[in-house]
C-alpha cells in the first residue's frame, strides 16, 4: 500500500506539471481601479510612455521604438506622430498622426514591450463615442470602450477614457488597440500616457483554481490512502 501511495503522489504531481496556465486577463475601463490592480501585483513595476521626452512632430514609424515600445500599424500611408498644442490628458504631448494631428476610425496599432503583467493607455476624442468604438486585446482577450466610463472632459470638450487589462498570473509582450467595430459613423481621436506593469521579477503568483482543485482532490486521496495504511 506504501508503494500505492507514493505512485498517486507522482500520478498527482505529474498533473499539476502538466496543467497548462491559463490567462486571468481582466478589463479596465476606470483607471483608478486598473492602478488598484496594478498595486496589488507583487512587487510592481510601473513605466509610463506619455511622449513628452519627445519633441512635437516626432514621426514613429511601423517598428519603431518609443520611449521603450514598439509601434506596429499600417495606417495607409500615414505615419503616427507626437502632437502638441491642444489639451490632453498630460501637457504638453500626446500620441497622433501626421494627417491633421488625429487618428481616425479604422485606424488600429500593435504595442509591443517587454514582459508585462498590465498594459492600458487613455484615449481622446471630441467626438460623440459609442461603446465599442475601442477594444484593446491581448492574447484574444479584449476590453472594450465603455461610454460610461468617462474619466473626464478637458477644456475644449475632449471627452477622455481609458482600456486597461491586467493579468497577476502570467506576462505577455504585446497588445493590440482598434476602433471601429460596431460600425458607429466616423470619429477622430488621439491617444496618451500608455503604460506598462510588471510583477517583481521571481515573484510566486496566485496558483489557478483548476491548480488548487486538483491539488485538494490529491491530498483527499493522499489522506484517505494514510488512514487505509493505518487500518490494515
Amino acid at each position: 500500500m506504501r508503494l500505492n501511495t507514493w505512485a498517486i503522489a507522482l500520478v498527482i504531481a505529474g498533473g499539476l506539471c502538466a496543467l497548462p496556465v491559463q490567462a486571468a486577463l481582466v478589463g479596465y475601463t476606470d483607471r483608478a481601479a486598473f492602478d488598484s490592480a496594478v498595486a496589488a501585483l507583487p512587487g510592481p513595476s510601473t513605466s509610463t510612455l506619455n511622449f513628452d521626452d519627445l519633441a512635437a512632430d516626432t514621426r514613429i514609424a511601423s517598428g519603431a521604438d518609443a520611449g521603450g515600445i514598439r509601434f506596429d500599424y499600417d495606417l495607409g500611408g500615414v505615419s503616427l506622430q507626437v502632437k502638441a498644442g491642444v489639451p490632453t490628458v498630460s501637457s504638453p504631448n500626446f500620441l497622433g498622426t501626421d494627417d491633421a494631428g488625429v487618428l481616425q476610425q479604422g485606424d488600429n496599432f500593435q504595442l509591443r514591450f517587454g514582459a508585462a503583467n498590465a498594459v492600458g493607455l487613455y484615449l481622446m476624442s471630441i467626438d460623440t463615442l459609442m461603446g465599442d468604438d475601442f477594444r484593446l486585446a491581448v492574447a484574444g482577450t479584449y476590453v472594450s470602450l465603455s461610454t460610461a466610463a468617462l474619466q473626464q472632459t478637458l477644456g475644449d470638450g475632449t471627452q477622455v477614457y481609458f482600456l486597461g487589462l491586467v493579468d497577476a498570473t502570467a506576462t505577455f509582450t504585446s497588445a493590440s488597440l482598434s476602433t471601429g467595430q460596431n460600425g458607429s459613423g466616423q470619429f477622430l481621436w488621439n491617444a496618451d500616457d500608455i503604460v506598462t506593469a510588471s510583477a517583481a521579477p521571481g515573484a510566486g503568483t496566485v496558483p489557478e483554481p483548476g491548480r488548487l482543485a486538483m491539488l485538494g482532490v490529491g491530498l483527499m486521496v493522499l489522506v484517505a490512502a494514510r488512514t487505509r495504511n493505518k487500518k490494515e
